[in-house]
């Protein structure tokens, strides 16, 4: 059992002078307004919600023409109030993920959800948030949060929710179709602005634009191919990379990546593809969209553990630690290193 509450932990910090947090400021601010505001444009969105709204500095990045702003903190909500006095544009209500009231409000075309999921506490309040969270639109939901399930050693506010299992399992309508890593991935040496959070994307039966799908998405307006196509374009693709055709590998991949039985194996293998032609951002937008689906995929966990190795990313390389061991027995060139994977990983025995 938790021993504070989602409701208490901020209203005692609001009240103590506290803010939303540093994702709502510097430069993690800008880049979550540069996602959204794209998005919102690319879509022609002009009403949306915010289940969290905070203090409201974030929302000051924001474009978009009518805004509604919900958080269970009755001092968050009189600050942002006061921070938009005489904006019409704008507006605030208290918020009970355990109310009945919420139940009639008003839908957006987009609702986003910031920061917020790896703050709810209790299994109640997380189950209630979700359910309004996606009530709240009518055609897009944005999640920018961690999706994991929940670590030792985190702070006592935080509590980690792996929610996309729980709309596939809940909310048969809402289909996961984009997914963007983040652009600034955390780092223990930088914890103000770096994040765990990355961008999922939600739709009602919507297309979304490339940008915003990445790999989750079928690549074109074409039809996902059969089996027995994704298995020849995947055939197609094995025997380009033997001949030194990375590009049309990749776009063999990508094209194998629309069939969803074949999709996780072609996004692995496209990121392989692209690590090897030194497109290393895309390389890793690849493995993390398949890391987003499934955690544990083994295959992608290896390939960016080999990313990171070959961008001496060594932050980032703590949690694969397991990978690295593997690497170690199979990879010679991995073994020729391990002195210094071991002082900069710190040796993972």
């Amino acid at each position: 059992m938790l021993d504070i509450n989602t409701k208490d932990y901020w209203n005692g910090r609001y009240k103590a002078g506290g803010n939303s947090g540093a994702g709502s400021y510097g430069r993690l601010a800008a880049y979550k307004a540069e996602i959204l505001n794209g998005f919102i444009a690319e879509h022609g969105i002009r009403t949306m919600a915010e289940l969290g709204c905070g203090d409201g500095n974030q929302l000051g990045l924001l474009k978009v023409e009518r805004y509604t702003g919900y958080d269970i903190s009755s001092q968050a909500v009189e600050m942002c109030k006061e921070r938009y006095r005489g904006d019409g544009t704008r507006a605030f209500r208290l918020y009970d993920p355990l109310g009945a009231s919420f139940k009639k409000a008003q839908a957006a075309e987009l609702s986003v959800s910031l920061d917020v999921v790896y703050h709810l506490l209790e299994d109640r309040t997380y189950e209630s948030y979700m359910r309004d969270l996606f009530r709240l639109s009518e055609r897009f939901v944005i999640i920018y949060s961690s999706n994991t399930d929940d670590r030792p050693g985190m702070a006592a506010h935080l509590r980690c929710h792996r929610f996309t299992d729980w709309v596939e399992a809940n909310l048969p309508d809402w289909t996961l179709c984009g997914y963007l890593p983040n652009r600034y991935p955390f780092r223990p040496d930088s914890p103000d602005d770096t994040s765990m959070a990355d961008f999922h994307f939600f739709s009602r039966h919507e297309r979304i634009g490339a940008k915003y799908a990445c790999l989750l998405d079928s690549p074109g307006e074409t039809a996902a191919p059969t089996d027995a196509e994704a298995a020849e374009l995947m055939r197609l693709a094995g025997e380009s990379v033997r001949a030194g055709g990375l590009e049309k590998a990749a776009g063999c991949l990508r094209s194998a990546s629309a069939n969803r039985g074949a999709m996780l194996l072609a996004i692995n293998g496209l990121g392989a593809v692209l690590g090897a032609m030194g497109r290393h951002q895309e390389a890793e937008e690849a493995m993390k969209a398949v890391l987003a689906r499934e955690p544990k995929n083994a295959q992608a966990r290896i390939n960016l553990a080999k990313l990171y190795l070959s961008r001496e990313r060594w932050g980032d390389l703590p949690p694969f630690r397991g990978e690295l061991l593997a690497l170690r027995a199979t990879d010679a060139r991995v073994a020729m290193r391990w002195p210094l994977i071991a002082v900069k990983v710190g040796n993972p025995r």
